[in-house]
């Protein structure tokens, strides 16, 4: 039976754009969308940024587990990568030929950080859920040998992913 959900966060009022860790709400089909999720958990763990936490706000509403009180938890650690001077533009106004954005957080680092938030995650104990973004669901994939290619990872919005681990 699954104890472990990665779900990325609804749909933002900017989706199609590189967010980065900009800091904009959830649009009205993503707050729709987040109110009809459904975790089997009293623990969630989140995203600092408002699209993340407003994800985790609506779905605590539905997820419930054995009856015990629900908890919304605040992982630093859990912001998504900086795409540095990228972040807010769409793939069309990135510059031809470039592949490195400039100012953005290194991969080592930030995959370092979002380890650092799972273990405080994991510290509390299962049954738990993490509502964050794709980089760092990816990067957490790939910390908990799920994921060999953490750069091949895709999870729509809302998108609920569940292991056992």
């Amino acid at each position: 039976m699954p104890n472990f959900y990665l779900v990325r966060h609804a749909q933002p009022e900017m989706a199609g754009r590189l967010l980065g860790q900009l800091d904009v709400p959830l649009s009205a089909a993503g707050r729709t969308a987040a109110s009809r999720l459904v975790l089997p958990v009293n623990r969630i763990f989140c995203s600092p940024l408002r699209r993340a936490i407003e994800t985790a706000t609506l779905a605590l509403a539905n997820s419930t587990s054995r009856g015990a009180p629900s908890e919304l938890i605040v992982i630093p650690e859990f912001r998504e990568i900086t795409y540095g001077q990228w972040d807010g533009l769409a793939p069309h106004e990135i510059p031809d030929g470039s592949c490195s954005p400039p100012d953005a957080e290194p991969w080592l680092h930030f995959l370092r950080r979002v380890a650092q938030g799972l273990e405080k995650a994991l510290r509390v104990g299962l049954p738990l859920a993490v509502i964050a973004h794709a980089g760092v669901n990816a990067a957490i994939a790939h910390l908990l040998g799920l994921l060999d290619d953490p750069f091949s990872w895709r999870q729509g919005y809302c998108e609920i992913r569940s292991y056992d681990i």
